[in-house]
């Protein structure tokens, strides 16, 4: 009489993870003592416990899935609402999940807690928000469940079928040892891990002074740091100040606070608008810059002009600073003046107004800059301004469906990660447009082969559903 002895390895085979499970047959061994594993007249398969491999044997291989995690925002502020996205890799070369888990570990914490499931190994998301500063751990996992039972008849000789999980190549697989915990045990793929930072809220920065326009060497006050009141941000660890001169195009650094408010005094002396501006920062980064421009005349009576700008899309303030935006965001303008009587624009349309707002503006394009000017003429002179956006790269998200082989009138999940609400999603049977989520899914009847584009500021992504013909008998 021979009893079977089963083993596992885990090994890979192109972009798959594999389990292996490996039969053999050899001479009976004498049930071995309880200390070996913890319970008495365990299986046969003998002290090695399932370690040992054998020389040859049968086997049957399981691909385990690959995983996938992203968040929609980060970092985040403390209890600042976000999702945490979680769930299969659905590209041909991964293996489909039965089921994938989502756990999360805090900053100071030493365990893995299991916070979320998603059944049939669909893509999940799971609403955060969280309280407690520093990096926050998330990892998930997708596995297939695997009939031992059914592997083969020799694999039992009909009274053990316990499973135990030993750790084989740092991997852990259930393999069969003895009586009555069931059939039926999940092989895990690799985990997909992910860092969310939680930071303080960056502070909010505000300057004034007390007088706008001065003579030569008449002096003035200035008044820069944190905004002190009306105001939500974080509190400040340091304020810097900048300065440019009529004849200058850098800005130079002229003064810092240790985060609070300062008063300045200065006299300038050269002709013309001299730009000031402050930012302030903490761990949570850096406020916007906010500016002013101070000018110095002769002439009471000369004409000033200032242009202004601010991101519509991020619903930011107005600010006279250069700023810098993401691809796909819109942006307005507004200027105004004293002792002008015309003004004009460059970049943008002021109509001749000597004050106004534009919100058909064209933004730069991606990786570039453009500058916008008002120039504005008064019978006592001519005044200029201008300021400088620069536009960032573009999102590329991705896009993803599951199957991605089926038959026709069959359902597919077509699922998109990375992208913004500048991004779109089209083909047959889809049309979605300004993505409200950076991650999503939709479910899509397919009655051939299928294509579905995610057109994103910085690039597009696509993927395809094949359709298996139908063989008919003749």
């Amino acid at each position: 009489m021979t009893k079977s002895k089963l083993t596992l390895i885990a090994g890979a085979a192109a972009l798959f993870g594999v389990a292996v499970f490996i039969i053999n047959s050899q001479p009976e061994q004498q049930p071995f003592q309880s200390v070996e594993l913890g319970i008495a007249e365990v299986s046969p398969l003998g002290a090695s416990g399932g370690y040992a491999i054998p020389a040859s044997g049968n086997s049957i291989t399981v691909f385990v899935p690959g995983a996938k995690i992203s968040d929609t925002k980060s970092p985040t502020y403390w209890e600042e609402e976000f999702k945490i996205w979680f769930g299969p890799k659905t590209s041909k070369d991964h293996q489909r999940a039965d089921v994938c888990e989502l756990y999360r570990k805090s900053p100071n914490g030493n365990n893995w807690d299991r916070i979320e499931t998603a059944g049939a190994g669909n893509t999940k998301s799971k609403n955060q928000s969280l309280a407690g500063w520093g990096t926050w751990r998330y990892r998930a996992h997708c596995g297939v469940t695997v009939n031992m039972c059914s592997v083969s008849d020799s694999t039992f000789d009909g009274l053990h079928s316990y499973l135990v999980t030993p750790k084989v190549l740092g991997l852990n697989f259930a393999v069969p040892h003895a009586e009555a915990a069931g059939c039926y045990q999940t092989a895990w793929g690799e985990w997909a891990y992910l860092s969310h930072p939680v930071v303080p809220r960056p502070p909010v920065a505000a300057i004034s002074q007390n007088k706008a326009v001065t003579e030569p060497n008449e002096n003035f006050w200035l008044h820069f740091g944190q905004k002190t009141t009306g105001w939500t941000g974080g509190n400040a660890d340091k304020c810097v100040l900048q300065r440019k001169t009529p004849n200058q195009v850098d800005w130079v650094g002229i003064d810092e606070n240790g985060g609070g408010t300062a008063n300045r005094q200065y006299s300038p002396a050269a002709l013309g608008t001299w730009k000031y501006r402050t930012r302030c920062s903490n761990d949570g980064g850096n406020s916007a810059w906010v500016s002013l421009d101070h000018l110095v005349t002769n002439d009471a009576d000369a004409p000033t002009a200032q242009i202004e700008v601010r991101n519509i899309t991020l619903d930011d303030s107005w600010t006279s600073d250069d700023i810098t935006i993401a691809s796909g965001d819109q942006i307005e303008l507004r200027w105004e003046s004293t002792n002008a009587s015309s003004c004009s624009g460059g970049n943008f349309a002021t109509g001749g107004l000597t004050s106004g707002t534009d919100s058909n503006v064209t933004e730069p394009a991606a990786n570039a800059s453009l500058p916008y000017t008002v120039s504005c003429t008064g019978s006592n002179g001519n005044a200029t301004d201008v300021l400088v956006v620069t536009a960032g790269e573009g999102v590329v998200g991705e896009v993803t469906v599951d199957p991605s082989i089926v038959r026709k009138g069959d359902s597919v999940t077509v699922t998109w990660t990375g992208a913004s609400a500048a991004c779109s999603l089209t083909g047959p049977g889809v049309s979605m447009a300004a993505l409200a989520d950076s991650s999503g899914s939709t479910s899509v009847v397919v009655n051939g082969e299928s294509t579905f584009t995610l057109t994103c500021p910085g690039g597009t992504d696509t993927a395809t559903v094949k359709v298996l013909p139908v063989i008919q008998e003749t």
